[in-house]
């Protein structure tokens, strides 16, 4: 089955480093390091998704999986190996999202799956909601900073005007 899996390997996008034959942790440092030297850098974000392996979503990620894969037989062993279930202090636990943390094919799946939910996808909506967060977090800590509250919402919206956040950008882009 990982076979099938990786034709998939020639559609990741180059800066993706997970989990990937002949890339490393190693290589994704030194490309960001040539990124730095080389381009002009006004900041860096380093995200880690939290419980990633624990909260895919195994309808999602059968219709990225069925964009590449027309077999049933393939298909039906990826739906058996994500709904395959926990076992944990002797106890049987169903699982209906996830994919087992540890498995030969949960890295190739994790890349699918990032890559069709963050990578070819026109990811604007994304970022937006990405940004809308970044904003209500900044604001929440700009007034915890000050014992008193020192932004109202007007205020705070003047402050973002003269110190905008960076605009989003869309790596890529297929749907025209």
């Amino acid at each position: 089955m990982e076979t099938k899996l990786t034709r998939y390997e020639q559609d990741f996008l180059d800066f993706s480093y997970g989990f990937r034959p002949n890339r490393s942790c190693h290589d994704a440092l030194r490309a960001i390091n040539k990124t730095i030297i080389k381009d002009k850098i006004n900041y860096i974000v380093d995200a880690d998704i939290k419980g990633f392996f624990n909260n895919v979503d195994h309808e999602w990620m059968m219709k990225f999986i069925g964009h590449r894969i027309a077999n049933p037989n393939i298909k039906r062993l990826i739906v058996r190996f994500l709904k395959a279930g926990i076992m944990g202090r002797g106890r049987f636990e169903a699982t209906d999202k996830g994919t087992a943390q540890g498995s030969v094919v949960s890295p190739i799946l994790a890349n699918i799956y990032l890559h069709h939910y963050y990578g070819i996808t026109d990811n604007y909506p994304m970022l937006q909601q990405f940004k809308y967060e970044v904003i209500k977090i900044l604001f929440k800590w700009l007034n915890r900073r000050s014992q008193r509250r020192s932004f109202t919402k007007e205020k705070f919206q003047k402050y973002l005007r003269l110190n905008p956040l960076p605009n989003r950008k869309i790596y890529v882009n297929i749907m025209g």
